[in-house]
């Protein structure tokens, strides 16, 4: 098996490929993940590619991107041992976190933790919130498309996401615009927003947000069920979604039960040496 090594922006659709291959209801890999995480400032990482089986990237000098075959994963430890001395990662319970322990990871009991969360497609219908329609964007939309992503998250830092950024997500491999969706108001504006990424029958949903004003009254929810049941057209038939579950971050996990998520298979959070 080859092996790809470059800037993570560069090697994208290696990794892509290795998460494509491992991608489950069931596994933290999707492509659609390292399409989003590509636009931001870790685009310029290093990244590598074990062939089809494994792949890691360095998002910052201290937290490991890795997925792929737990008899792969030594390899993605060994080149991120050679470029930090201690690093962080976040898996979801399982053969690749075992393996990983057994490489010498600790888990980290206190840090924050996820839950992987999956749903049905075939019964999924998109509700009537009066006063607001649900449409997919245009690539012509850039600037209202990230300014309504930065509203929706910029509660206690401002968002990172810049129009700039959002461009080059246009041309990530997996984007598709069909599968980006805003709530608008009456006169247009996009208040809350989601975006699903089609591999094979599952669909990853990633990220979901909506502006303050426009809160508990169900958008963040409705605006998920319709790009999801636009991904069920390109014949996704499982919906996933990873929301954080530890009592920091409450909320998202109850708005995805809420539309019909179900699922309590969580993340740990593993530490390689000193993480800084």
């Amino acid at each position: 098996m080859s092996t790809i090594e470059g800037r993570f922006v560069d090697v994208l659709p290696a990794l892509q490929a290795v998460a494509a291959r491992a991608s489950t209801p069931l596994t933290f890999e999707h492509p659609g993940q390292l399409a989003w995480s590509s636009i931001y400032p870790g685009r310029e990482s290093p990244a590598v590619a074990f062939g089809e089986e494994a792949y890691g990237f360095l998002e910052s000098p201290h937290w490991l991107e890795v997925g792929g075959s737990p008899g792969r994963v030594a390899d993605v430890i060994e080149w991120a041992r050679q470029r930090s001395a201690g690093f962080a990662l976040m898996t979801l319970d399982g053969p690749l976190t075992d393996r990983l322990i057994e490489l010498g990871g600790r888990i980290a009991p206190n840090a924050p933790w996820s839950v992987q969360q999956t749903l049905d497609l075939a019964a999924v219908t998109v509700p009537h919130i009066p006063g607001y329609r649900f449409r997919h964007v245009e690539r012509t939309e850039v600037s209202p498309r990230a300014n309504c992503h930065r509203v929706a998250w910029s509660d206690t830092q401002p968002s990172a996401l810049t129009d700039q950024m959002y461009r080059w997500l246009l041309d990530t491999p997996y984007y598709d615009p069909g599968l980006d969706w805003v709530a608008v108001t009456a006169d247009g504006e996009m208040v809350a927003s989601c975006i699903t990424w089609v591999c094979g029958e599952i669909a990853l949903v990633e990220p979901v947000g909506c502006a303050p004003a426009h809160r508990r009254r169900g958008l963040g929810g409705a605006v998920t069920l319709a790009a999801l049941a636009a991904a069920r057209e390109q014949g996704a038939t499982v919906g996933i979604v990873r929301s954080r579950g530890d009592a920091g971050y409450p909320v998202p996990i109850l708005v995805y039960r809420s539309i019909g998520f179900t699922g309590r298979r969580r993340t740990r959070q593993i530490r390689f040496g000193p993480c800084g």
